[in-house]
């Protein structure tokens, strides 16, 4: 089966979009935990070590992830363990599979590694790969283009298993039938639309009003309102009591990454190729010689490797290759390329393609920035990283201290990096901005440890990685609205109960009266006309959501009755709905619509195969969990 898979995802690399370190299976370089390197082993894979602070950032990357995608919502004290477990499962996943990828003879060629990256948006400017731009992507990763590239290779070759899988999965024919005969169903479908206009009593008395407030005064309690205090742990401003860094060391740094500030050399050149036929290669030198004789006399390069170069891609271009580095070109034309001047063409070249005549028409030397040009970033880098190791220690101390003085934040307050801040009144329910637009935080202000009992928070995470320990500052207690503050908003609640009471009893009636026979009095009666019948399908736009959704769920009408139905159309209309008749009729092709209908159903068939074949994979691994170094 893997085999297979292997064969089939050759076609879907073409469009496997790689993304840079961000999604559940790329959340971190397979590289940086298998076969260690940290001191503390989390689990071990076939005898493969997963460490420990490769786990610690991979937690604290879901973290972020989760919090992101949940726009502030996300509950990490409550889901904390959950995530933890998760991200640990992801982690075996990954090795399990990589190491399944590797036996099996899974591999990303330079090749396939390199068109991947070229052709990457994020690397481009103006449409074109830009090194520059690469390095600077990758170093505000905080890596190397190596690391990046080792992680990308591992990353495209799981995407290979992956994706071979689902392109292994096929619907039956008979399943692609029945799926194109339901969408191709069609309705006819007329409706009534019952406005508001119909419902005349609607005026609300002062005792309506003072009866549903008394009956509802609950309603109308003010929320519960606290504000709060708060020490806030922060890598950015922990990284600014960072004040000693010296130049020897950030030229160290700077030495060590220096690939990371170099820019390869880069060629732009036009080639005229001349193939060797029948092994015939004194025949090819020849040809080649000829050809360079008459570009000495001055005859258009362009127009020669147009008619005569046999690499056919570049010779609709004049033989134009564009701008390539080194690596790009087979050894003996980059070294030739190399030793030529701009505007000079070399002798015939030999590669194993044939003989090139080569002419460079431009060149960018090899280039490194300088120590001065980039010490303020390699500051920043390294004061980052020092906070990071910092962070965990002063978090440690932070959550160490909230819990020994709850009844204070003093002496957290005084710990390297926390600033401490205060909050305004807010409500549990009210997202307001800053930190109080993560539920979490509110939560924690209104638990019963810190509202009730007047303690201090446990260490609460913030979406970027922050941290923070809190306790009630002020604390408004909820209390009924009078009367007089609600009566408005009652009046506008009761009319409208009032309309939508009126519109319902008039579609009932209309029902009643369609069974009768006596509907077009009733209709003129409210000056109600039914739309015009059309024949709609299931995801049409030509009537109303609710019209169409109801008209769907309704059985086949007894020709040559319609069915009725009524349903409310808003919060104040009401509607009643014909279904006059249904027809089905498969089209021989199938349209592109349903084509991606069926694909996508085609690719849940496969992510269920996937993830069997990972279920299998797993419960043939030796796989140790290392529960004690997990806390």
């Amino acid at each position: 089966m893997l085999q297979n898979i292997r064969d089939k995802s050759q076609g879907w690399l073409a469009w496997v979009i790689v993304i840079f370190i961000s999604i559940p299976f790329a959340l971190w370089g397979i590289q940086s935990y298998l076969g260690g390197g940290g001191s503390v082993t989390v689990a071990e894979v076939n005898g493969v070590e997963l460490d420990k602070n490769t786990y610690e950032n991979a937690v604290q990357q879901q973290v972020y992830r989760f919090q992101s995608m949940m726009q502030g919502k996300f509950d990490i004290t409550s889901l904390l363990p959950n995530l933890r477990q998760e991200t640990l499962e992801q982690m075996i996943n990954e090795a399990v599979l990589t190491q399944t990828v590797e036996a099996q003879g899974f591999r990303i060629g330079n090749a396939l590694l390199q068109a991947q990256i070229q052709t990457n948006p994020q690397f481009q400017d103006n449409g074109r790969f830009s090194t520059d731009m690469y390095h600077a992507k990758v170093r505000s990763q905080q890596m190397s283009t190596p690391e990046y590239e080792s992680r990308m290779r591992q990353q495209m070759m799981l995407n290979q298993l992956r994706e071979g899988i689902l392109s292994a999965t096929a619907l039956t024919e008979t399943e692609q039938q029945t799926l194109q005969t339901l969408k191709n169903q069609q309705r006819l479908v007329s409706y009534l639309r019952i406005p508001e206009s119909v419902a005349t009593a609607t005026a609300v008395s002062d005792e309506e009003i003072k009866a549903y407030y008394d009956a509802n005064s609950a309603d109308y309690a003010t929320p519960e309102k606290v504000s709060i205090d708060y020490v806030l742990l922060s890598r950015e401003k922990l990284a600014e009591t960072i004040k000693e860094v010296k130049d020897d060391d950030l030229q160290v740094r700077y030495e060590s990454q220096i690939d990371t500030y170099t820019t390869k050399p880069e060629w732009q050149a036009r080639h005229i190729l001349i193939n060797i036929e029948d092994g015939d290669e004194a025949a090819a030198l020849k040809k080649a010689e000829s050809l360079i004789e008459r570009l000495n006399k001055e005859e258009d390069f362009a127009a020669l490797a147009e008619e005569f170069s046999a690499d056919t891609g570049s010779a609709k271009k004049g033989g134009d290759l564009g701008w390539f580095e080194p690596g790009q070109m087979v050894k003996s034309f980059e070294d030739t390329v190399k030793t030529l001047k701009s505007g000079e063409i070399s002798s015939p070249v030999k590669s194993q393609f044939g003989y090139h005549i080569i002419k460079l028409l431009d060149a960018k030397p090899e280039t490194t920035k300088p120590f001065a040009e980039v010490k303020e970033e390699l500051l920043k880098a390294h004061k980052k990283e020092e906070a990071d190791s910092l962070f965990y220690g002063v978090s440690e101390d932070m959550a160490n201290l909230a819990f020994e003085q709850p009844d204070s934040l003093a002496s957290i307050a005084e710990l390297q990096g926390i600033a401490q801040h205060s909050t305004e009144l807010f409500a549990k329910n009210e997202q307001g901005e800053g930190i109080l637009s993560t539920e979490s935080i509110r939560k924690a202000a209104f638990s019963g440890q810190v509202l009730q009992e007047g303690r201090n928070s446990e260490v609460l995470v913030l979406e970027n990685g922050d941290q923070l320990v809190l306790r009630i500052k002020d604390h408004e207690i909820s209390q009924i609205q009078a009367l007089e503050q609600v009566k408005a908003q009652i009046t506008k609640q009761l009319k409208q109960e009032k309309i939508k009471q009126a519109t319902e009893t008039v579609g009932k009636e209309v029902l009643t009266a369609l069974s009768s026979g006596a509907q077009q009095a009733l209709l003129a009666q409210h000056q109600l006309n039914w739309s015009a019948p059309q024949w709609v399908n299931a995801d049409d736009l030509a009537l109303p959501s609710a019209v169409l959704k109801a008209a769907f769920k309704m059985g086949t009408p007894a020709a040559p009755n319609a069915l009725y139905q009524g349903i409310a159309l808003s919060d104040t209309e009401y509607a009643v709905i014909a279904l006059l008749e249904l027809k089905s009729e498969a089209d021989e092709e199938t349209t592109p619509k349903l084509k991606q209908d069926l694909e996508q159903q085609q690719r849940g068939l496969g992510s269920t195969e996937y993830q069997m074949l990972l279920s299998g994979l797993r419960q043939n691994a030796d796989i140790k969990i290392y529960q004690q170094n997990l806390k």
